[in-house]
């Protein structure tokens, strides 16, 4: 795996310097290629050389051919690259070759140059370049040199006297920095056959006032108009989708507006102070780091107007942004790289986010609000300077430049990134340099990393705390489906309705209500009981397109008894009734025109087929093989099927969505996938006949009662389990306490229900996310195992101790983990199932942490944790600032949370050789703590049980 650092990193971290030549950003790699040669030939002018000095010229010999690497006559005005040295090939110039000729004003490249790196010898004096004939790959038209087929613009020279230039109707691309510091030039003509632009390619072209981008080019690229002071007005072409970092930075076309630099309907910039970064209504795209290092910037709004959303939209450790907006219809991978992230809004249900960890921060931490550092102004002129290494003693060239783009090797070597960098910029860094960019590059790839993803543990004392970021926005949006992939905290948002309503609409006929939301959209519900004749037998029932000229975009189906549903092009989504789900449809035929929906066999799939979202509950046949390329199995997917028996799912799934199998009681066999990450609540309820299914080890989450009343599960001392998972507690009583000791063996907990204590053992290494469902009555838990993953004890309201056992327990870093906090109901026996108001069903995705709230007669009192001095536990508890104490020898061996003679009888069967006792249980019965379990302790056990 290779590191890379971003320009906009490198802007914020690396090197900010002055007086330097532009650097190379999308230059040839290592290997050097001619393309316009008919035989591709590949020079590489990194590679091991010896030097050797010719006629006061010196050259680098490389393996049969040569470049030149400096010319000494600092008076030269006119210098032509030899054919050869030593009977070798002259391929190229080398970097700075030029950098003490600062009278020098033509350039004559000779037959077999064919590496041409601009920016690595231009000097500002050069007027004129020219070619040999003989030369295959080069040509000079009206000045300017190009590739000898004319496609690409490779230079012009700096000192040329032309104000204005015409690019050749034949090119199509302008060469990475092709106009670099062209002081006079004040109009270029661009063709429309131009397709790309490459970095830096005006950079420095101050007088530069009169150029149009031809509308084709996709990309606009680093620095490429920087310093173009004098260049008041440019239009962005519609073809443009993304544009890099200082693309005009100190560029006389930005106009500011509240604290954001825009340039025509792009946002190219911002004030280092600027505290609220809403950005206009119109623009249309934003630049590789718009927000770089702002340490006051507090709120983002992006507007639904923008169509190309940079990556590093936010960027900089110490960016204090709290909340961000995103109205826009897609987010990109590394968008938001910053640590004070607590609310990400998501508007737009349809919204494309990046499939990445990275996409959005999963946690934030407190940031301290600095003063933002001094900009230092850039300074656009050629210059190539030349230092020596004390530490090798050979010749190394620095270039200081803002921006620059390296990556590094799992060796930790610093390498080029192809299409950005040369490897000769690598060798042309100083040790220095080398040094700060691994830091960079390290520093800001682990920390990007480490806010995307939710895990990070072990804990250590003297961290700081780390809260949970929120994810806003619909359900069943694909905000909600991203937060349940990522496990992210997701708050639902209703769907939004305008003004007052809706108006109902009934088609008595085939039993359709339509609610129509102003002129914006219909619902559309078929229900039985709504058809006027009872006795009617209804074969087919075609959805309109509109109902009043409303669109109908939503779709729901409660007990059809219809063989065949038509579904017109403009629903969108097929809405799911969890009051009865079960439609009672034999068939759907999805419109082929429909851009949302597609139906196969009968069945609803999205138009991409990575989502399968309903089956009808008629459906005819006995098997469903499932096709490959569904990711998702959506809620209620397969809910309530008459005929089916057998289900195979492809290794695609990733997803089982709520109550997804639930009542199909005729179910005997599902397959699932290999690669199955999320079983949500209820996926299995009621599958009565479903005695084949196995768990593969993808799995890492299992909802509340997935399996209940499935005959694969097998019930032991009152807990279910199916395999290796812990999937239920067997009965629930309210009246009574119903512990969860699980069992030694078991791999993952399941979200359940328990009351009392829960045990849990070493070999858990999966906690489902709310492990503990929201009508839990745990009092006390003991968790042996080495991880507390994510929200397992968020919704432990009467939780008054949490034992953890393992002084390395990777324990995951926020306040959901643990509550701080629990109810204190004075007798814990008489806790009510039904005291609390608790939602209609299960959520499957995370929500956040509620506060609690006291009856009359209770009390809010603080959580304990116990643990041993320098762990984890202890680390956490620190950091959220809860209760702590050292774990002590209790005498509570068996594990009830009190401490009586069933522990002493537990103790005397052990010593008499009767039962056996785990290292947990032998650290409680230790009572003189000497490390042996003997006659000694029993002594010790007697006395503690008269004193308490």
């Amino acid at each position: 795996m290779k590191g890379i650092i971003s320009l906009c990193a490198a802007l914020a971290v690396i090197i900010s310097s002055v007086g330097s030549v532009p650097f190379k950003a999308s230059a040839e790699t290592a290997a050097l290629t001619a393309s316009a040669a008919e035989n591709t030939v590949e020079y590489d002018l990194s590679g091991p050389k010896s030097q050797i000095e010719k006629d006061g010229v010196s050259y680098d010999l490389f393996g049969g051919y040569a470049a030149v690497s400096y010319v000494k006559d600092e008076n030269i005005e006119e210098f032509t690259v030899p054919e050869t040295v030593e009977g070798l090939p002259v391929v190229g110039v080398q970097w700075g070759a030029f950098r003490n000729c600062s009278k020098i004003k033509k350039l004559t490249l000779s037959k077999n140059v064919i590496v041409n790196n601009w920016d690595s010898f231009a000097e500002k004096t050069m007027a004129e370049i020219a070619v040999t004939e003989d030369n295959e790959n080069y040509t000079v038209a009206d000045g300017a040199l190009y590739s000898k087929d004319m496609k690409t613009l490779v230079a012009f020279p700096p000192a040329g006297s032309a104000e204005e230039f015409n690019v050749s109707d034949k090119t199509e691309k302008i060469d990475d920095c092709a106009f670099v510091c062209c002081k006079n030039l004040k109009k270029i003509v661009l063709n429309d056959n131009i397709k790309e632009i490459g970095a830096f390619a005006f950079w420095g072209c101050s007088a530069l006032s009169d150029i149009a981008l031809p509308n084709g080019i996709k990309e606009i690229k680093a620095q490429t108009f920087a310093g173009c002071t004098s260049l008041s007005d440019i239009d962005i072409p519609e073809s443009v989708e993304s544009m890099n970092d200082g693309a005009f930075n100190d560029a006389g076309c930005i106009k500011t507006e509240d604290g954001i630099y825009y340039v025509d309907n792009w946002a190219v910039g911002s004030d280092k102070d600027i505290e609220r970064g809403d950005i206009r209504y119109g623009t249309v795209g934003t630049i590789m780091g718009l927000f770089t290092s702002t340490t006051k910037l507090k709120v983002v709004t992006v507007p639904s107007s923008v169509k190309h959303l940079s990556s590093y939209l936010v960027f900089g450790i110490n960016v204090p942004l709290e909340s961000i907006t995103f109205c826009n219809d897609a987010i990109p991978d590394r968008c938001l790289v910053c640590f004070g992230l607590k609310e990400v809004n998501i508007i737009d249900p349809d919204c494309r986010i990046a499939d990445s960890a990275t996409s959005i921060p999963s946690y934030w931490k407190e940031v301290k609000e600095s003063e933002p550092e001094a900009v230092k102004e850039t300074e656009y002129v050629l210059k190539h300077s030349k230092v020596t290494s004390s530490s090798t003693g050979s010749h190394t060239s620095t270039k200081a430049i803002n921006t620059k783009l390296f990556e590094i090797d799992e060796e930790g070597n610093i390498l080029p990134v192809e299409g950005q960098t040369t490897q000769e910029d690598v060798d042309n860094l100083s040790e220095e340099e080398k040094e700060r960019i691994k830091n960079s590059i390290d520093a800001i790839n682990e920390k990007t990393e480490e806010i995307s993803v939710r895990y990070s543990a072990p804990i250590k004392i003297g961290n700081p705390a780390k809260y949970d970021t929120l994810i806003v926005g619909q359900e069943g949006s694909t905000a909600e489906e991203y937060a349940l992939k990522y496990r992210r905290c997701f708050e639902a948002i209703p769907h939004p309705v305008t003004g007052v309503g809706p108006e109902i609409v009934e088609d008595r006929e085939n039993g359709i209500v339509y609610c129509i939301y102003n002129s914006g959209f219909a619902k559309a519900r078929i229900s039985a009981n709504r058809v006027a004749d009872q006795n009617a037998v209804l074969k087919e029932i075609t959805i309109p397109e509109s109902v009043n000229n409303v669109p109908v975009k939503s779709l729901g189906v409660i007990q059809s008894k219809s063989d065949i549903i038509h579904i017109p092009a403009t629903v969108e989504d097929y809405i799911i009734y969890v009051d009865s789900a079960e439609d009672g449809a034999a068939y759907y035929d999805v419109d082929k025109d429909n851009p949302y929906l597609t139906s196969v066999d009968g069945i609803i799939y999205s138009k991409d087929m990575t989502k399968l979202i309903r089956v009808p509950s008629r459906y005819a046949g006995k098997k469903i093989v499932v096709p490959d390329g569904v990711k998702t199995i959506d809620n209620f997917a397969f809910f309530s099927l008459d005929n089916v028996e057998s289900i195979e799912l492809p290794d695609s799934v990733e997803v089982i969505g709520r109550c997804a199998f639930s009542a199909s009681r005729k179910l005997e066999t599902v397959k699932l996938s290999e690669n199955l990450d999320i079983i949500c609540d209820n996926a299995f309820n009621g599958c009565s006949k479903l005695e084949d299914i196995a768990l593969p080890s993808s799995v890492k989450h299992i909802g509340e009662d997935a399996f209940y009343e499935v005959p694969a599960v097998k019930s032991e001392d009152g807990l279910d389990y199916l395999e290796n998972w812990c999937v239920g507690v067997t009965e629930v009583e309210p009246e009574h306490s119903k512990p969860a000791r699980i069992k030694e063996g078991t791999v993952g907990v399941a979200k359940l229900n328990a009351a009392g204590y829960i045990l849990i053992p070493k070999s858990v290494t999966k906690m489902s996310w709310e492990m503990l469902n929201g009508e839990n009555r745990v009092v006390n838990a003991y968790v042996d195992s080495h991880i507390i993953d994510f929200d397992a004890f968020k919704n432990a309201k009467y939780m008054k101790n949490i034992f953890i056992y393992d002084p390395e327990c990777e324990i995951c870093a926020g306040t959901q983990t643990i509550r701080a906090d629990h109810i204190d109901v004075g007798d814990d026996s008489v806790i009510s199932h039904q005291r609390r108001n608790e939602p209609p069903y299960s959520y499957f995705y995370r929500t956040p942490m509620e506060e609690l709230e006291a009856d009359d007669d209770e009390e809010i009192c603080d959580t304990v944790i116990h643990g041993f001095k320098g762990s984890t536990a202890e680390a956490y508890a620190k950091m959220y600032n809860i209760k702590f104490k050292n774990i002590e020898q209790s005498g509570d061996i068996n594990v009830d949370g009190e401490f009586n003679v069933a522990d002493l009888v537990m103790m005397s069967r052990y010593i008499n050789g009767v039962i056996n006792i785990d290292e947990r249980q032998t650290f409680s019965a230790d009572i003189n703590g000497d490390g042996n379990i003997d006659i000694f302790d029993m002594i010790g056990f007697r006395k503690k049980l008269l004193e308490d």
